[in-house]
């Protein structure tokens, strides 16, 4: 017997009703409510990277702000007359030469006004000023600032090497071998010669700043709450906002990426995470923003599966009551059949 599909074909009203029900309405139906959630959530995970891109750019922004006030600040200093006198004439202060100065002087009143007139007083940036028999100035007396000094950049400056030196990576107690910073405390140094009107150096000034803590808060007031690290260029995390971040395997290869502008953002392979990032070229870090997706798609998926289960429990409502009269039937007359059957057997 040949078959063909004809024979497939509903011959009853009912039965072709049905048939156009789920060709023209339920299938389309669920097609498009699929295609509807799929753009939704797309529409989310493009908002919520723009809003994270511009929390990054603003952080950015920030950063370069303080460093290029660190440098300005440093030329300032070295021509305040309160300054260089006390440079030339340590013996005015009377203070031990071996240690900071324990008490509010001139020179930390002088490095406090500087900080205040450059929109830098805060405790995330510490200045050092050194003369030349080793005598350190401090603008604070908190026990806690960092006013260590290099000693590798201090001899390469006052031998004349160079007049001013970036330091993105600590040297051992030795200064012998450079060490990648501390991770729990990377910081940022910049270290300036202090010359008098025949360019012979006179001081040392450093400017210290302590980023970790600084990106702690600017990030706890943005809108968006995410995850932060901080990759430097060898794709090594030198900071992290949550010690149990999720960091991907390939994070440099994904910075480098969104940084060249291939893609806006990256979203991992489990969907997941969603990763923004913004470069730090004059120190060599890239700062990243993770955005958990659970907490987005979380919700888009409760309310798609409160969708479909209304949706399907409707469309098994409307089979029970197109139908339910043959199954009923079907039901009732089936002992009938049976006995008739084993009649005729």
């Amino acid at each position: 017997m040949r078959f063909t599909w004809r024979k497939l074909l509903p011959k009853t009203i009912k039965n072709k009703l049905f048939l156009s029900f789920l060709i023209l309405i339920l299938i389309p139906f669920s097609l498009l409510q699929l295609r509807s959630y799929s753009t939704i959530e797309s529409v989310y995970v493009k908002r919520i990277s723009e809003q994270n891109q511009y929390q990054l750019d603003q952080v950015k922004d920030n950063f370069e702000r303080i460093r290029s006030l660190m440098f300005y600040s440093s030329l300032r200093l070295e021509k305040e007359p309160s300054i260089r006198d006390r440079l030339r004439n340590p013996s005015l202060l009377q203070t031990n030469p071996t240690t900071a100065t324990p008490t509010i002087d001139p020179i930390m009143l002088t490095l406090q006004s500087i900080k205040n007139d450059f929109g830098l007083a805060s405790p995330f940036v510490n200045y050092t000023l050194s003369d030349l028999s080793g005598r350190k100035y401090v603008d604070t007396n908190s026990a806690s600032a960092d006013t260590a000094l290099n000693p590798v950049i201090v001899r390469s400056l006052l031998n004349g090497e160079a007049s001013y030196v970036w330091e993105t990576a600590t040297e051992n107690k030795d200064g012998v071998q450079p060490q990648p910073a501390p991770r729990k405390q990377p910081k940022l140094a910049f270290y300036m010669t202090l010359t008098d009107e025949t360019g012979l150096p006179e001081g040392i000034v450093a400017v210290h700043f302590d980023y970790q803590p600084w990106l702690r808060s600017s990030v706890s007031q943005f809108l968006i709450q995410q995850e932060y690290f901080i990759v430097d260029s060898q794709g090594s995390v030198v900071f992290q906002s949550r010690s149990d971040t999720y960091v991907p395997s390939d994070i440099l290869k994904i910075v480098h990426s969104l940084d060249e502008g291939k893609q806006p953002y990256y979203v991992d392979r489990n969907r997941t995470h969603i990763l923004n990032t913004s470069s730090i070229p004059s120190v060599g870090l890239f700062l990243v923003g993770q955005f958990p997706l659970d907490l987005l798609f979380g919700d888009i998926e409760a309310l798609k599966r409160q969708f479909f289960a209304s949706f399907f429990l409707l469309t098994g409502l409307f089979i029970l009551i197109t139908f339910g009269k043959v199954i009923v039937e079907i039901v009732r007359t089936y002992p009938i059949r049976e006995k008739e059957n084993v009649i005729d057997s």
